[in-house]
Formats: structure tokens, sequence, C-alpha cells
């Protein structure tokens, strides 16, 4: 969730190269990634640099460059969300000039230095035989998909693994595409997906390099190489599952489990009694059933000592709320009420991203506001979900009034934040609006006046809430649409200051 600057348009079709070789189409996909930025690499360091154009992908995880790209491709780490793990990749993905893909297969080529036909091998080896790595796209491949999730799904765990233990995601997913070539090279022909005792090796093999990117005063080497193990046996379960699947959806709940980085985090892994259990546990129902946080009612507070709490539905405010007697800067907070399985999220919590948007019915006038780091904490006594505002975090803001003035923060947002501006409750997400109104004023006190009107505004609004990074549903386990929030620059309607996708509340306000 960055905020990048595009110097070339993106659009739709299919991936491939116009007849004329004046457009380069294509896809990124682990699972389809979409609203993530992908340039072209002029000089192949995998950077995006001033003078190299990029493009985003659409709501297929389709990209076009116009004119056509003959460089490499590259994607921005960080950027768009998966389609079914809606997050986004943590690294970024490269593949060769003339691709019409590109994935972590073609950055696994591309890191390995192999020939095209030595490459070919490794993935048969890896149950994807015959496989052109510049045009395979899983997510159109029903006899492939299951086994390219499962790698998929390998490479994501150990990455969010180590991050949580404070490794650079880069450095731990480069770490674990080197340790795949070399075990997978080194193993014995066949499909190493369907030979348990071989997967567990290539599983641990994996770990154990993605793990070595750990500061040692984190994690000592038998801690690491305890997480290994436990990181071995939940996944060897997990990809027996899921590489027999026909397609990404029927993969979704064992693809978005999030039980084993949590069962990581829970354990002492110096102590070998603990990560017996541990072992245990990753191989045990627990860590088998979809995990998520989930949320059912928003609720606003208006200020005062004697305010009552007001509890609305997903429906009612689809239907559109009424709040008449309150107006935004009136009110003291809006929350977002969370609870989580057991094992959504890992002991020191997760973060996410927050974005909210409200635009009067005509158009006249608009705030947005996008809030990133937040910290999410599950209560293990109770299940609920504790936010927190990470000491990192940023708020990025465009407002624009009815006479068309518009003002914001910029690209770089605003740091050295409130912490209040992120209530401490018991119950989920809430913000603190009255603390969030003196911030604005603080921040752009030139334009104190015109901020009071629109936080004072009545009339109809159309309200979307929106949550980054985070696999939110409802308690049926059923899932939120997704949305987007996309703080603008004042002045650049080509650019975003900062972007949050993620499942999404949207409906109506009257104030």
């Amino acid at each position: 969730m960055l905020a990048l600057g595009l110097t070339a348009c993106g659009g739709s079709g299919s991936p491939g190269s116009d007849a004329d070789g004046s457009v380069t189409r294509g896809v990124l996909v682990d699972d389809r990634v979409v609203d993530a930025v992908v340039f072209c690499d002029r000089n192949g360091d995998g950077t995006l640099d001033d003078g190299e154009t990029s493009t985003r992908t659409d709501t297929r995880g389709e990209f076009v460059f116009s004119p056509a790209c003959a460089a490499p491709l590259a994607s921005v780490a960080g950027t768009g969300y998966d389609l079914t793990l809606l997050k986004a990749p943590k690294a970024r993905w490269r593949a060769p000039a003339g691709s019409t893909v590109v994935s972590p297969f073609t950055t696994l080529w591309m890191d390995s230095g192999l020939h095209l036909a030595e490459f070919q091998d490794l993935l048969a080896r890896l149950g994807l035989p015959g496989v052109d790595p510049r045009r395979f796209d899983p997510t159109q491949e029903a006899t492939l998909a299951g086994p390219a999730a499962a790698l998929g799904k390998v490479l994501h765990e150990v990455v969010e693994v180590a991050e949580s233990a404070g490794a650079d995601p880069q450095v731990a997913f480069q770490g674990a595409l080197a340790a795949l070539v070399e075990h997978a090279r080194a193993a014995r022909a066949g499909d190493l997906l369907r030979d348990d005792a071989a997967l567990g090796d290539l599983i641990e093999a994996v770990a154990t390099r993605a793990f070595a990117s750990v500061d040692p005063a984190v994690w000592s080497e038998t801690a690491r190489r305890h997480a290994a193990v436990i990181v071995r046996d939940g996944l060897t379960e997990v990809v027996r599952r899921v590489r027999v699947q026909g397609s990404y959806e029927a993969a979704q709940d064992d693809l978005n489990s999030g039980g084993i980085p949590a069962i990581v985090s829970e354990t002492d892994l110096e102590d070998a009694g603990q990560v017996r259990e541990a072992r245990l546990r990753s191989r045990g129902d627990e860590a088998r059933r979809a995990q998520y946080v989930h949320a059912d009612g928003l609720r606003f507070t208006p200020a005062g000592p004697s305010a009552r709490e007001l509890d609305f539905t997903r429906a009612q405010l689809e239907t559109g709320l009424d709040l008449r007697g309150s107006t935004l800067g009136t009110l003291q907070r809006l929350q977002l009420p969370l609870r989580a399985t057991p094992l959504a999220l890992p002991r020191h919590g997760l973060r996410v991203a927050l974005g909210l948007q409200l635009e009067q019915d005509d158009g006249s006038q608009l705030l947005q506001l996008a809030l990133d780091p937040v910290r999410l904490v599950r209560d293990a006594a109770s299940g609920t979900v504790q936010a927190r505002l990470d000491p990192r975090a940023k708020l990025f803001v465009y407002a624009r009034s009815p006479d068309g003035a518009e003002l914001g923060s910029g690209p770089a947002g605003f740091g050295d934040l409130d912490d209040a501006l992120i209530i401490r409750t018991t119950e989920g997400l809430a913000i603190d609006l009255q603390v969030l109104r003196q911030q604005l004023q603080a921040r752009l006190p030139a334009a104190r006046e015109r901020l009071g009107r629109l936080l004072e505004a009545r009339g109809i609004f159309k309200l979307r809430l929106v949550v980054g990074e985070l696999d939110l549903r409802h308690g049926d386990a059923s899932r939120f649409g997704i949305g987007r929030v996309a703080v603008r620059l004042p002045g650049d309607e080509a650019r975003s200051a900062y972007r949050v996708n993620g499942p999404a509340w949207v409906g109506e306000v009257t104030f």
C-alpha cells in the first residue's frame, strides 16, 4: 500500500503484445494481484527509478504498457492486493523481457540463473511439468493451479514468519527462492510435492534459509531451527491439501489460514517442550481451520459525557444511516467492533492500514484519510481485537470544499501522530474523531476554517471504510466486498498520496 506516481496508462485486454508491437500486455499473478505497480525495468536493478515507465494492474491483475516495454518487468513490493489473500505481495517480482506474466515463478527463474530447459526441469520436480514461466498463469490452468498455489503458500508463509520476527521480507523471500532452487536441483527426479518426506525436507530447507535473515539477537540458531521444523510440520499438511485443488478459490481457506505463523509467534523457541507442543498444534485441526477477523457492526458515538453509542449493521449502512443532529465534527468516535479466531493474529499483532472516505452525494465535498500502520492484537481470553497506533504511523489527508479548493498532506503524509488517535479499547478498532480534528487543524493551520466547515457539513454523504492487509469477514465467515480509498494529491488527478485496498464498509450517512 504505497503511493507512487504512474507514467504510463493501465488498461485491459488479453496478455501479450499487439500485432504491431506497440503495446505490452501482461498479468501479475500468484493469484491475480490487483492495483499493484508494475514497471519497465530498463536498467534491470529491480527498483523503480526516475524515468522508468510504470502502470497499475486492473481488477483482473492485468497491466498494459503503451508504448511497449522492451526491457525486463518488475513489480513494487507492498502495492496492490492478492485476490485470495487480500494482502500485498511482500517482495518484488521480476520477469524477463517479452514475458506476459510476472510472478514468483518468473522471479525464481531470473534469480536462479538457469537456462530455460534447466529451469523447466526444476519446475517439473516441483509439480509443474511443461511450464514456460514467461506465459504461465496458474489461475488459468486447472491441472496446475493446485501445485502452483501450494508453492506460493510455502513462500508466503515462511516470509511472513520471518517478517514477524523482524526480518526484511525481500531478503527472506530471496533466501527462500535460492533454497527452493538448490534443494529441488539436488533432489532425485520426481514430483517433490507428492512425497511427504521429500516435501517436508523441501519446506524445512526453504524456511531455514528464509529464517537466516532474522537478527541473531532476536532468534538464536536454535530458535531458527525450531521455527523451521514447526513450519515444516504445518505446511506439509497444508500443501497436501492445496496441491490437489483445481483452483485458487477451492483452496481459499487453506491459503488464507494464518495458523502456522501464529503458532510460531506464540512459542518459546528455546523451550524444547513448547516446540514439541507447537509441532503437534501445527499438524492439528486448529491450524487447518480458516483463521480470520470478523465484524458485523459499525458504531458511532456522539461527543459529550451522556452520549449513547449508536450501533448499526452493515445492511443498515448500505440502506443509509440517519445521524441528523450530529456532524462528523461533533462525533466522538467511529468504531469497528472486531473479534478474531484463535490463530488469526500473531501474538505480537498484525499491521493493517485504514482508509476512510466521505463524499457529499452531489460530489461537492470530499474528505479522504489513510492511516498506516495500525496494529491489531487479539486478546486470548475473550477473542476480542484491540487496536493501537504504531509509532511509525502516518496520516494521509485530502479534502475538497464546495468552492473547489483543495488541501492535503501531500505524498509524505503527517508523522509524529498523537497515539490517542486510535482509542485503546478492548472492542476493536476505534478512531477518536475529536483527536483527528485536532490533528488536522494543527497540521493544516491555513485551512482551519475550511476544515471546520467540511467537518460541520450537513446532508447526505457516501461513506467508505476500508481495512487493508486483513482477511476481514462477517461472523458467519462470509467475506466482505473489496473497496479502495485512494487519497488524492491536490492539483494532481493522475497520482495518489496513498492507497488502501481491502474489505470495505460502504453506504450512506445523513448528517
